[in-house]
Parts: C-alpha cells; structure tokens; sequence
C-alpha cells in the first residue's frame, strides 16, 4: 500500500513537470532569447556563411534588433506548410566554449539547428535592416583590413 503511494506521487509530479516544461516550450517568448549568447562566452558571429565578426557590439546590435521580435514554438510540420519565403538570413553564434547556436530565419519563420521550429508573431523580419546590418559589418571588416 505504501509502495502504491509512492508510484501515484511519483507519476503525478512527473506529469506536472512534463506539463510545465511543454507549457514552457511553446509559450510566447522574444526572438533574442531564442538566438541568445552570453556576452562574457561570446567568440564570434557568422551570418550568411561569409560574414565573420568577432565585435561584440555587433552580436549586440544584432540581439537588440531580433529583440522587438516575439516567437511561439510550432512542430516541424507546421514550419515546412507555411515555408514560403526564400529570402532570409542565416546566424550562427559562437561561444568560446560550448555549443554554437545555428538558426536559419526566414520571413517569419525560424529553424534552430537543434531542431526546433518557430513562427514569429509580429514579423516579417525587417530584411531591409538586416541587409543594412551585413553592408555595415562588411565595411568595418574592409577597414580593419586595411
């Protein structure tokens, strides 16, 4: 009898944390805390494959723009009916130690590379901004080079 105590604890408290953790996956959250970096672990920013910078100020610039943005979790499914744009831009946030964050937007649609799917709620995403954002950085790369 006590055993059987046990097992109903145990299952209803698994079922709340499965429940909460569910709940908090596909909650409504800003599109910065999706592509997030920790300032002090910040390597590098790669967009589009070929742009390499190892400014912070740029990954600040670029989290404070994606910030005006809100996103909701949707299945892989829903992510590939709705993938209409082509257009979009891809960043890859490296950290001097660990894992390096991989996500390609397009629209108002995100694929993170480990696997989740998003839809952003108050989007498109400003291309133009973003296209301007790529010029400026590529510039100031020019320069340093000079």
């Amino acid at each position: 009898m006590k055993n059987k105590k046990y097992i109903i604890v145990g299952l209803v408290v698994s079922l709340f944390l499965f429940s909460f953790k569910m709940f908090n996956d596909y909650r409504e959250k800003s599109l910065d805390s999706i592509i997030s970096y920790d300032a002090s672990n910040f390597d590098s920013l790669l967009v589009n494959f070929e742009l390499f910078t190892d400014n912070k100020e740029h990954a600040e610039d670029l989290s404070e723009f994606l910030s005006q943005y809100r996103v909701k979790k949707i299945s892989k499914n829903e992510y590939e009916r709705d993938l209409k744009e082509t257009k979009g831009f891809h960043v890859f946030v490296n950290p001097q130690k660990g894992k390096t964050t991989m996500s390609f937007i397009y629209g108002d649609l995100l694929h993170l590379f480990d696997s989740s799917y998003y839809k952003v709620l108050n989007g498109p995403i400003d291309m133009d901004w973003v296209n301007h954002f790529i010029k400026e950085v590529e510039q100031q790369n020019q320069l340093l080079q000079s």
